[in-house]
C-alpha cells in the first residue's frame, strides 16, 4: 500500500493539472476586423440569426466599418462573461446581453462608453423612446449608457376550472 504524505499529494495534484492550466489558459485569437467592430449578442438561435442578418446588412452599407458577429461565450452568467473579457481585454465592441442591473457596476470600472457622447444619439433615442423614459436611463453622472432593444415576454398562468 502507498501512503502520500501532503505535500506529495499537493505536487502530484499541480503536476497532472499543469497541462489543463497550460492549454485552458491560452490566448485564443478572435477574428477582429481592421477597422471594424465586434458585436456578442446572447448565444440563442433566433438572436445570434437576427445579429448575423443585421451585419450583413450593415456590412454590405458600411464596407469602411465591418461588424464581425461572434455569439457571446457560454458561461454561467453573461456578467462572468464580460467581467472576465474586461480583465483580459478582451472585450467585444458592442454587446446586446448585459442585464441593466449591472451596467453601473460596469460605469464604475470604467468599461463602458456612454451612448450619449454620440452625436446622433438624441435623435436615435428620440425615434425610439418618449423623452420621459430616455431620462429614467440617466446615470448619476448624467450619461446614458444603455438603451432598452426588447422586451421579455411575460407568461400568464391560470386555472381555466377556476375562472369557469
Amino acid at each position: 500500500m502507498i501512503t502520500f504524505t501532503k505535500k506529495r499529494s499537493t505536487i502530484i495534484f499541480f503536476l497532472l493539472l499543469s497541462p489543463l492550466l497550460f492549454f485552458g489558459c491560452s490566448k485564443r485569437e478572435q477574428p477582429h476586423p481592421d477597422n471594424g467592430l465586434v458585436y456578442w449578442p446572447a448565444a440563442n438561435v433566433q438572436e445570434i440569426a437576427l445579429a448575423k442578418s443585421a451585419a450583413e446588412e450593415w456590412n454590405r452599407l458600411h464596407p469602411d466599418m465591418p461588424v464581425v458577429v461572434q455569439p457571446i461565450p457560454e458561461s454561467q452568467s453573461t456578467e462572468e462573461v464580460l467581467l472576465a473579457a474586461i480583465v483580459g481585454k478582451t472585450t467585444p465592441d458592442i454587446c446586446s446581453n448585459i442585464w441593466p442591473g449591472v451596467v453601473g457596476q460596469f460605469v464604475r470600472a470604467n468599461a463602458i462608453l456612454p451612448l450619449d457622447a454620440f452625436a446622433d444619439f438624441d435623435s436615435v433615442a428620440a425615434a425610439r423612446l418618449p423623452d420621459e423614459q430616455i431620462r429614467t436611463y440617466r446615470y448619476l453622472d448624467g450619461h446614458i449608457y444603455q438603451m432598452p432593444w426588447k422586451t421579455n415576454p411575460i407568461m400568464l398562468e391560470y386555472n381555466v376550472k377556476m375562472l369557469r
